[in-house]
Protein backbone atom coordinates (compact mmCIF):
# COMPACT_ATOMS: atom_id res chain seq x y z
CA UNK A 1 0.00 0.00 0.00
CA UNK A 2 3.01 2.32 0.45
CA UNK A 3 3.84 4.83 2.80
CA UNK A 4 0.87 7.58 3.85
CA UNK A 5 0.51 9.15 6.91
CA UNK A 6 -2.54 10.31 9.24
CA UNK A 7 -2.32 13.74 11.35
CA UNK A 8 -5.14 15.60 13.14
CA UNK A 9 -5.80 19.48 13.94
CA UNK A 10 -7.24 20.90 16.60
CA UNK A 11 -7.40 24.53 15.86
CA UNK A 12 -11.18 27.03 16.12
CA UNK A 13 -12.74 27.44 13.40
CA UNK A 14 -13.87 30.74 12.04
CA UNK A 15 -18.04 30.59 11.69
CA UNK A 16 -18.74 30.30 7.49
CA UNK A 17 -22.44 30.61 6.65
CA UNK A 18 -24.34 29.83 2.73
CA UNK A 19 -25.52 33.46 3.79
CA UNK A 20 -21.95 34.94 3.31
CA UNK A 21 -21.94 37.65 0.47
CA UNK A 22 -18.45 36.51 -0.40
CA UNK A 23 -18.64 32.70 -1.19
CA UNK A 24 -17.61 31.58 -4.44
CA UNK A 25 -19.41 28.10 -6.19
CA UNK A 26 -16.53 25.81 -4.66
CA UNK A 27 -16.61 27.80 -1.18
CA UNK A 28 -20.62 27.38 -1.68
CA UNK A 29 -20.22 23.39 -2.09
CA UNK A 30 -18.11 22.93 1.07
CA UNK A 31 -21.14 24.75 3.49
CA UNK A 32 -23.73 22.54 1.18
CA UNK A 33 -21.65 19.62 2.40
CA UNK A 34 -21.17 20.36 5.64
CA UNK A 35 -24.84 21.37 6.24
CA UNK A 36 -25.92 17.90 4.59
CA UNK A 37 -23.55 15.73 6.02
CA UNK A 38 -22.00 17.00 9.47
CA UNK A 39 -18.49 17.49 7.60
CA UNK A 40 -16.87 18.00 3.95
CA UNK A 41 -13.62 16.41 2.71
CA UNK A 42 -11.31 18.03 0.10
CA UNK A 43 -8.47 16.03 -2.09
CA UNK A 44 -5.69 17.75 -3.47
CA UNK A 45 -4.05 15.54 -5.90
CA UNK A 46 -0.30 14.59 -5.69
CA UNK A 47 1.88 16.77 -7.81
CA UNK A 48 5.98 15.82 -8.70
CA UNK A 49 7.37 14.15 -5.39
CA UNK A 50 4.65 15.27 -3.26
CA UNK A 51 1.90 13.32 -2.05
CA UNK A 52 -1.80 13.41 -2.44
CA UNK A 53 -3.48 14.22 0.75
CA UNK A 54 -7.34 14.37 1.19
CA UNK A 55 -8.28 17.11 4.73
CA UNK A 56 -11.79 17.15 6.41
CA UNK A 57 -13.67 20.34 6.52
CA UNK A 58 -16.54 20.77 9.57
CA UNK A 59 -16.00 17.70 11.92
CA UNK A 60 -14.47 20.02 14.60
CA UNK A 61 -17.44 22.51 14.45
CA UNK A 62 -20.16 19.59 14.13
CA UNK A 63 -18.35 17.43 16.71
CA UNK A 64 -15.96 18.90 18.60
CA UNK A 65 -13.09 16.91 17.59
CA UNK A 66 -9.75 17.19 15.59
CA UNK A 67 -10.06 17.56 11.56
CA UNK A 68 -8.40 15.14 9.86
CA UNK A 69 -5.74 14.65 7.06
CA UNK A 70 -4.42 11.84 5.47
CA UNK A 71 -1.17 11.63 2.95
CA UNK A 72 -0.44 9.28 0.22
CA UNK A 73 -3.02 6.97 -0.88
CA UNK A 74 -5.61 7.24 -3.61
CA UNK A 75 -7.60 10.71 -3.07
CA UNK A 76 -10.89 7.78 -3.35
CA UNK A 77 -9.37 6.11 -0.39
CA UNK A 78 -8.49 8.74 1.80
CA UNK A 79 -11.94 10.03 1.85
CA UNK A 80 -13.44 6.83 2.71
CA UNK A 81 -11.38 6.77 5.86
CA UNK A 82 -12.61 10.66 7.01
CA UNK A 83 -15.88 9.06 6.27
CA UNK A 84 -14.69 6.35 8.42
CA UNK A 85 -13.36 8.71 10.77
CA UNK A 86 -16.66 10.87 11.12
CA UNK A 87 -18.94 7.88 11.61
CA UNK A 88 -16.87 7.16 14.67
CA UNK A 89 -17.33 10.92 15.98
CA UNK A 90 -20.98 10.57 15.46
CA UNK A 91 -20.99 7.59 17.50
CA UNK A 92 -19.65 10.09 20.12
CA UNK A 93 -16.19 8.68 20.02
CA UNK A 94 -13.19 11.45 21.45
CA UNK A 95 -9.87 11.51 19.53
CA UNK A 96 -6.49 13.37 19.97
CA UNK A 97 -2.62 13.84 19.75
CA UNK A 98 -1.24 9.93 19.82
CA UNK A 99 -4.56 8.21 20.29
CA UNK A 100 -4.61 5.02 18.73
CA UNK A 101 -8.02 4.04 17.24
CA UNK A 102 -9.24 1.31 15.00
CA UNK A 103 -11.60 1.47 12.32
CA UNK A 104 -10.02 4.09 9.83
CA UNK A 105 -8.30 1.52 7.97
CA UNK A 106 -10.09 -1.89 7.86
CA UNK A 107 -7.77 -4.51 9.95
CA UNK A 108 -5.08 -1.64 10.89
CA UNK A 109 -4.35 0.91 14.45
CA UNK A 110 -4.18 4.35 13.03
CA UNK A 111 -2.22 6.91 15.64
CA UNK A 112 -3.50 10.31 15.03
CA UNK A 113 -0.77 13.10 15.05
CA UNK A 114 -1.08 16.74 15.36
CA UNK A 115 -0.30 18.88 12.35
CA UNK A 116 2.56 21.31 13.68
CA UNK A 117 1.18 24.67 13.03
CA UNK A 118 3.58 25.85 10.02
CA UNK A 119 1.98 23.45 7.93
CA UNK A 120 -1.72 24.35 8.65
CA UNK A 121 -2.59 27.11 6.59
CA UNK A 122 -0.61 25.68 3.60
CA UNK A 123 -2.50 22.37 3.51
CA UNK A 124 -5.87 22.82 5.21
CA UNK A 125 -6.47 25.75 2.92
CA UNK A 126 -10.29 25.10 3.41
CA UNK A 127 -10.45 24.41 7.04
CA UNK A 128 -8.44 27.86 7.61
CA UNK A 129 -11.42 29.56 5.65
CA UNK A 130 -14.11 27.90 7.29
Amino acid sequence: MGRFAIEILNMKPKTRSLTDKDLNRFERGVLKNIQKHGWHANGIPGEGSSPAWTYSVGLFANYGQPELIVFGLEIETMHEMIARYADLLQARKEYGDGVKIDGIIPGQSCVLREVHVPWREPLLRSTSWY
